[in-house]
């Protein structure tokens, strides 16, 4: 059975077993109990760990835009061809150590898949303690996790190194030296590094929320001469591949400002303000964190043209040719 076929069934697979862990932290609980949740633990999440890694680490190239080029980096490199393949120095390193030791293209994704989900798991044992299996099954199932896994790999594997470094706070040496791999990963991990750094300068996320609605604003006003004002930046600084993103037309990703995408990304700001209020939570990290979130999502803001979704007429013919594809001998 080809991988193409698996990809739903792993799909499914992992749903259930969120699902059935989900069911045991209510069952868990029922005496009514908020302030002792216990959380399942053990082969539950290992099974949901390891369910993960093998979707992510053999997703099928024709199912994901970006894989099949990462797979012409890698081959190119164990071929011994010397050639920049990114800007990102780290992740070219790390490409030439994998082509170094010889790892088969698979195996070199599966890697990449275990160090990425390992990260987020780390770190949650880290923030969360014996609750950290709660984050990792809301981590599964939230949108874009499987995204970053499979196709945006690069920028997927720095933000894991990010969210490690966080868990580390207020460990500066390890969280700077963890920050400095992600961004040596992906240039963009410098936006939630800077807004971090916002946030602690801001110790009050209703100020920084305040800013938020000033960058919603002026993105209404001026969004298009701010993202060609950025984009010229960029192409000023030789960085090609994000200035066109920034400045390039589409036929193929959804371009304009987008309601829906604004409404979804404001959810984690009202529940972070519901606790603050209505649960009287306040703490130094977890507002670090939500200031963090508010900031960078602030700039995204400023840059939401930029095109992001598929047309589904597009989703529609890429899937047919890959199953043409696999159909012919």
């Amino acid at each position: 059975m080809l991988w193409v076929e698996l990809a739903p069934i792993f799909h499914r697979l992992i749903f259930v077993l969120v699902a059935i862990g989900s069911l045991s932290v209510v069952l868990r609980n029922s005496d009514g109990n908020a302030n002792e949740i216990a959380a399942p633990r053990g082969i539950g999440v290992a099974l949901v760990f390891l369910s993960v890694v093998l979707l992510i680490g053999f997703w099928p190239d024709v199912l994901s835009s970006d894989k099949a080029g990462y797979r012409g980096m890698f081959e190119y490199a164990s071929a011994g061809i010397d050639w920049e393949f990114t800007n990102d120095w780290l992740f070219q390193q790390y490409i030439r150590f994998c082509a170094w030791l010889r790892l088969p293209s698979d195996l070199f994704f599966l890697l990449t898949a275990t160090v990425f989900c390992s990260n987020f798991l780390i770190a949650g044992k880290r923030i969360f303690g014996g609750r950290y299996s709660l984050y990792f099954f809301a981590l599964v199932v939230s949108l874009g996790f499987f995204a970053y896994g499979t196709n945006t790999m690069r920028a997927g594997l720095a933000l894991s190194f990010f969210v490690l470094g966080l868990s580390f706070y207020p460990n500066k040496t390890k969280l700077v030296l963890l920050w400095l791999i992600a961004v040596g990963l992906h240039k963009s991990l410098v936006i939630p590094i800077s807004a971090f750094f916002v946030a602690m300068m801001v110790p009050k996320p209703k100020f920084l929320f305040a800013g938020w609605f000033g960058c919603l604003g002026l993105s209404l006003l001026f969004g298009n001469q701010i993202q060609e004002m950025i984009g010229g930046y960029f192409a000023e600084a030789e960085d090609a591949r994000v200035a066109n993103y920034l400045l390039g037309e589409s036929d193929i990703y959804r371009q304009g400002f987008r309601w829906d995408f604004i409404a979804y990304s404001l959810i984690p700001v009202v529940v972070g303000f519901w606790l603050r209020k209505k649960q009287f939570f306040d703490d130094r990290f977890f507002n670090l964190l939500l200031g963090t979130y508010i900031v960078a999502n602030g700039f995204w803001l400023l840059v939401i043209r930029i095109p992001y979704s598929v047309d589904i007429r597009c989703t529609q013919r890429t899937y047919l040719k890959a199953n043409v594809n696999f159909l012919i001998p």
